[in-house]
């Protein structure tokens, strides 16, 4: 999986949210945020803010995010299957 550094972790967010290649990133500053945004979100991509945390938090998160594994869990499932409707639709419900 990918990661992106720069000052806060939100240009590189941005950039990274913009092409196709790599479309679920987050940026994050925790350990706990790291594994749950992979297991619940489906995140595939890590920012990290440089200035804003230090070089060994930084490492502790690289490390539990590539350690975390997509959760299979119905409600994990659901909610990755309405961002992906969202994305596909641009959150226009067709319906109307």
């Amino acid at each position: 999986m990918p990661a992106s550094c720069c000052v806060r972790g939100l240009g590189s967010s941005r950039t990274q949210s913009a092409g196709t290649s790599f479309p679920h990133d987050t940026t994050i500053h925790d350990i706990y945020t790291a594994h749950q945004a992979v297991e619940h979100d489906g995140v595939n991509v890590l920012c990290l803010g440089g200035r804003v945390i230090g070089s060994e938090v930084a490492a502790e998160i690289v490390a539990a995010f590539l350690r975390a594994s997509i959760s299979d869990e119905d409600r994990h499932v659901r909610r990755r299957a309405r961002v992906q409707e969202i994305e596909r639709t641009g959150g226009v419900d067709e319906r109307e």
